[in-house]
C-alpha cells in the first residue's frame, strides 16, 4: 500500500486534475475480489488487506486515516463495493485514478472548513445502495448440468435508481451463467448515486457467485451448522462473536431462500431443530397452516441481544415475511372461509412487525 502524507492542498490539485484526465473513469475493475472479517481494528489495516487482495495502492493523509477504526464483514464482494462499504463507514471518500490507484479524501462536514480544505467538499459522491439484497437467479439447466462459476458485471444506474446498461467485465466460462447474471442485474434497484443533494447517473461493479454447494442445504446440515455455531459462541471471545453472529445470520437467510426455492415453505416443523420453544409457543396459532420461516431470525435476536447485526436481522425477517404477504396477497383463495384466515395471519404478521420491530413487512 502506498500511503502518501500530503497536505489538503496538494490533494486539492489532484481533485481538480481529475475532470481533465485523458479517459478518467470512476469505475474500479470487477475481476478482484474482498474478503474481509474485521472487528474494531485501525482503518489503516483494513485498507492494507484491500490493497493486498484487489492489487491497489492507496493514496491518503495520515491524519485521515490514523485515528480511525472500523468494523466490517464482507465475502467475495467487487474492489468497489468494498470501497463504497468503507465511505459508508467512515465518512470518507475515494477516487479511482490511473495505475489501480485509489486516492482516500474526507468530505467536508460542516460550513466551516478553512480554505485548504476546500478541495474536499467539491460535490463528493455518494455510491448508488441496493434497495433489497437478493439472491442472483440460478438457471436450473446450469444446476442441472452442474455449472458454476463467477460473473463479473458492470452496471449503469440512472439517476432514478434503475439500471440502464449492463455489461460483463469477467466471464464465469458458461454463456448461460453469464446471460443470467446480466438478466438478474438489470432487475435490480437502488437509491441512486447523490453528487451533493443532486441524484446523479453513474456506473458500478458486482460480482455475482454461482454455487452449487451453497444450495444444497438440507434441514439436517442447515441444523448441524447452526448448532455448531451456537457451540462455537460459547467460548468464543469478542472478536470472534462478531464472526459467529454473522455466521449464523447468513447461514439462516441461505435456508430462507432454499425453502422458498424448493417449495418447503409451509412445512414448519423442518424448524423445529431451530427456534426455541418459546418462539414456537408465540406462533402455535399458524404453526399448522401458514409458513412462519421468517420466525428464525426473531429467534435469532431472542438468543442474541448482543449481536451487532441487529438491524441486518431485522431487514432480513421483514424481507422474508414480504415475500409470505405477497404470494398471500396475489393469489387469493376461492374459500371464503381460507382467506379470512390468510387475511388475519397477514394482520398477525404485520401487527408483529409493527410492535416488535417498527415496520410492516410489505415495505421490504
Amino acid at each position: 500500500m502506498v500511503n502518501i502524507k500530503t497536505t489538503s492542498r496538494v490533494l486539492g490539485v489532484i481533485f481538480s486534475a481529475i475532470a481533465v484526465l485523458p479517459g478518467f473513469s470512476q469505475d474500479i475493475p470487477a475481476e478482484k475480489s474482498v474478503t474481509l472479517h474485521l472487528t474494531d481494528v485501525p482503518l489503516r489495516q483494513a485498507l492494507q488487506s484491500i490493497a493486498d487482495q484487489a492489487d491497489v495502492k492507496f493514496v491518503f493523509s495520515d491524519d485521515h486515516v490514523n485515528s480511525r477504526r472500523i468494523t466490517c464483514m464482507m465475502n467475495a464482494v467487487a474492489l468497489q463495493e468494498a470501497l463504497n462499504i468503507i465511505s459508508l463507514r467512515t465518512g470518507l471518500a475515494f477516487a479511482m485514478m490511473p495505475a489501480r490507484t485509489v486516492v482516500i479524501y474526507r468530505e467536508a462536514s460542516t460550513s466551516s472548513e478553512t480554505a485548504d480544505e476546500a478541495p474536499f467538499s467539491a460535490n463528493p459522491m455518494r455510491p448508488p445502495v441496493l434497495k433489497d439484497v437478493i439472491e442472483p437467479y440460478y438457471p436450473p439447466l446450469a444446476k442441472n448440468e452442474g455449472l458454476e462459476g463467477r460473473v463479473g458485471i458492470e452496471m449503469l444506474v440512472s439517476s432514478a435508481g434503475r439500471v440502464s446498461d449492463v455489461r460483463i467485465s469477467s466471464s464465469s466460462g458458461y454463456r448461460i451463467l453469464d446471460r443470467a447474471a446480466m438478466e438478474f442485474a438489470r432487475q435490480l434497484t437502488f437509491e441512486p448515486a447523490m453528487q451533493g443533494s443532486r441524484p446523479v447517473e453513474t456506473w458500478i461493479s458486482r460480482i455475482f457467485t454461482y454455487n452449487l454447494e451453497e444450495r444444497t442445504l438440507l434441514p439436517e446440515r442447515y441444523a448441524a451448522q447452526i448448532g455448531e455455531l451456537r457451540a462455537q459462541l460459547k467460548g468464543a471471545d469478542s472478536a470472534s462473536r462478531h464472526s459467529v453472529y454473522w455466521s449464523l445470520l447468513q447461514t439462516h437467510a441461505q435456508y430462507c431462500r432454499l425453502l422458498i426455492e424448493q417449495g418447503s415453505v409451509l412445512d414448519n416443523d423442518l424448524l423445529l431443530p431451530i427456534v426455541s420453544e418459546e418462539t414456537r409457543r408465540s406462533w402455535q396459532q399458524w404453526w399448522q397452516s401458514e409458513p412462519l420461516f421468517f420466525i428464525v431470525f426473531h429467534d435469532y435476536l431472542r438468543r442474541n441481544p448482543d449481536s451487532p447485526y441487529r438491524d441486518d436481522a431485522v431487514a432480513k425477517m421483514r424481507y422474508f415475511a414480504g415475500i409470505l404477504v405477497n404470494r398471500i396477497l396475489d393469489r387469493p383463495s376461492a374459500d371464503p372461509e381460507i382467506q379470512a384466515r390468510q387475511n388475519r395471519f397477514i394482520d398477525d404478521v404485520r401487527t408483529f412487525l409493527k410492535n416488535d420491530y417498527s415496520g410492516t413487512p410489505t415495505e421490504s
